[in-house]
Parts: structure tokens; sequence; C-alpha cells
């Protein structure tokens, strides 16, 4: 509970706009009282605080999270994190954990990153949820990473999803953070993210 209160303290006072109210987003306030650690949502709200106090135009592009401990169902094993952006002058900016919920400094790339499309923060879903759609669809296989991003040419709609990967099988299953559909696609060569 120290964590959380001082995760909601270091949010507030890095960006006041940031709310944590179950009205605007009741996923991020139920997830508090389930674990000690913070949820995936939440270290992403943290990344996002930080990195847009020093760099206000900065975009969320997508949160890759993964399991250092191996293949995984539990998407509380998601222990590794980093999230990455874009600048107002297309640069790419990322941020990595030092520890769950505790990140270094941004670092800045003067590189596009491409494959993505542009997240909104926050989104309706969080990581949870988005493990029990993937079970309930038949796709209960361990998986490395979970990965939050809106991929060019995933879906159709365009919103952003979360991609579970797992190799050696290297298949993906999607769960759309708006329609909570499921879809899965192989891709040769994927694998962890080794970050």
């Amino acid at each position: 509970m120290k964590n959380l209160l001082k995760i909601a303290f270091v949010l507030l006072a890095v960006n006041p706009l940031i709310s944590f109210s179950q009205e605007h987003q009741p996923h991020l306030a139920t997830a508090a009282h389930a674990s000690a650690e913070p949820s995936f949502d939440e270290r992403v709200n943290t990344a996002v605080g930080i990195v847009t106090q020093q760099f206000p135009r900065a975009q969320l592009y997508e949160a890759e999270g993964a399991a250092s401990k191996g293949p995984t169902t539990d998407p509380e094993q998601i222990d590794e994190m980093r999230v990455v952006f874009r600048d107002g002058d297309h640069h790419t900016i990322f941020i990595k954990e030092t520890s769950v919920g505790e990140f270094g400094p941004p670092v800045v790339a003067p590189v596009s990153w491409d494959g993505d499309l542009l997240i909104d923060w926050p989104v309706k879903m969080d990581l949870e949820r988005a493990n029990q759609l993937k079970d309930a669809a038949g796709y209960t296989a361990p998986y490395d990473s979970a990965i939050l991003r809106a991929p060019f040419g995933s879906s159709d709609t365009g919103n952003p999803a979360f991609e579970f990967s797992s190799q050696p099988s290297n298949q993906h299953v999607f769960v759309d953070t708006v329609t909570g559909a499921v879809t899965v696609a192989t891709t040769p060569g994927a694998g962890h993210l080794g970050f």
C-alpha cells in the first residue's frame, strides 16, 4: 500500500491532470486493491506522467511488458516494462523500469518509431481483463510478453490492443481494448523482448 501511495503522490505531483477516480478509470481504481504491486496500466500511467512532465508533447506509442521468469499465464508476472513515446519532433522517447513501478530517466533517440499508431491514453481495458478475454476465447497458452500497442494493419478499427506473444510458437493473440475482440496471428522470428 505504501508503494501505491508513493506512486499516486508522484503522479499527482508530476501531472495534476491525471485522475484516479473510478468514474473515469475504473480498472485503475479496482486494480490497486487487488495486488500490492502496481498493475500494468498503473505502471504505464507512471511512465506517461514522468515523460510528459519532461516532454509535454510526448504521445504514447506502446507499452512493452515481459515476464523475466519465463512464460506465464498470470498478468502479474509481467515484471519488466519499457514504454515508447513520440515527441513533437518525431523523435522516439524510451523509458524503462528499473524495478516494478519504478522507472529510470527517459532516453531520447533521434529516430522515428515505425509500425505503430499513437495511443490515446488511458485505454478502456486493463491487462487483467484482456487476459480474461483471451482465455475465454480459448487461447490459454503461456506468453512471454504482453504489449499494449496499435500496430499498423492489425485491424480495421485502429484500436489499441493488448498483444500476448509466446515463443517458440510465435503466436500473437490480440485483444482489442475497445471492442474486446480476440484475434490471432503467427509471425516468424518474434520472441522475448529481451530489454
